[in-house]
């Protein structure tokens, strides 16, 4: 694989990919990449991008309803009123294991999304992976209404909710079988607001005002699993909530 190399006085050194490369062109700016000629084709030496994923599960999470906050995991009604499920995302991030207890993704780099954002500061893709229970509904029938993530602007756990749709994401959810786990694609600023200390709020309508209790069968009803569920590498730890984030130069 071809590489850059810098002579530090002593011995030739590898430039790593992301690291500050500069080029004069009447003046100095930053490369993005750069290239040599092998004879047939231009091969890249060194490039900006250096991305890196990475994988936080819930670290802490709580359903909301007209009634008050509740630990349970709910999204919609199911006979008692629509609920709400907020999701912070605090800790560092984390090693991933597959249902059979695998690890799949290691975590050598573990750090908190605020130090992960300082070495890289670039959100290139951010998702949501939930994971359903199998309270409610077995399977979301086709055509059902959306979840609507934002992120909360209000107190975690008390008083009452603000759901902020500056940047508002849906998830489709019609099919949904129970047991099973979806990722919805969150808008990427968000990120700022869940490294600033917001919860990523999820429920079937986007105003808390709109929350209704009593409430009637929702179609598109869940209860999920919560970040308490297994421990890693046994149990159900997987299907806890994950925010997954890759960052880039």
């Amino acid at each position: 694989m071809p590489s850059l190399h810098r002579y530090n006085g002593s011995s030739w050194v590898q430039v790593p990919n992301g690291e500050a490369v500069q080029v004069y062109s009447g003046g100095w700016s930053a490369a993005k990449n750069l290239q040599y000629y092998d004879g047939s084709d231009w091969q890249v030496a060194w490039q900006k991008s250096d991305p890196i994923t990475y994988h936080f599960y819930a670290s802490d999470d709580v359903a909301y309803r007209t009634s008050g906050w509740r630990s349970d995991l709910r999204v919609g009604s199911y006979g008692f009123g629509d609920h709400m499920s907020f999701f912070k995302f605090t800790g560092t991030s984390d090693f991933i294991y597959d249902a059979g207890g695998t690890l799949t993704i290691g975590g050598a780099d573990q750090k908190t999304l605020t130090a992960a954002l300082a070495d890289r500061g670039t959100v290139t893709s951010a998702k949501l992976h939930l994971y359903r229970d199998t309270g409610g509904y077995g399977t979301i029938p086709s055509g059902a209404s959306p979840y609507y993530i934002g992120h909360n602007t209000g107190t975690f756990d008390t008083g009452t909710p603000v759901f902020d749709t500056t940047y508002l994401s849906t998830l489709a959810v019609g099919g949904w079988v129970a047991d099973s786990g979806k990722e919805a694609t969150l808008d990427k600023r968000i990120i700022d607001e869940v490294e600033g200390g917001k919860a990523i709020v999820v429920g079937n309508v986007s105003n808390v005002s709109s929350l209704t209790y009593p409430g009637g069968n929702d179609t598109n009803y869940s209860v999920l699993f919560d970040n308490t569920d297994g421990t890693a590498p046994f149990g159900i730890a997987y299907k806890r909530p994950r925010l997954e984030v890759t960052l880039d130069f």
